[in-house]
């Protein structure tokens, strides 16, 4: 899963640059959006808490991405069972 693939990049400074294009490029599609909003974004802010790059990232992802406070529900798969 690419959404697998982006989560794994959070944490090097140098990927950034390559994540700001993936948030752009998706724009404000709905699929993945509630594992980037609620795991991936997250993680990037923690990664790069306090940064310039972080405060770049930001200003170039367009909503819902760059909104710290936003999230979605996410259902719990197992739920189903």
């Amino acid at each position: 899963m690419l959404a697998d693939a982006v989560l794994s990049l959070v944490d090097k400074a140098e990927y950034l640059p390559v994540l700001t294009r993936y948030f752009q490029s998706i724009a404000t599609s709905t699929e993945n959006q509630a594992f980037h909003c609620n795991q991936t974004l997250p993680a990037i802010r923690e990664s790069h808490a306090g940064t310039e790059a972080l405060t770049l990232f930001e200003q170039q992802v367009p909503w819902p991405w760059n909104d710290p406070a936003h999230s979605i529900a996410q259902p719990d798969p197992y739920d189903d069972w």
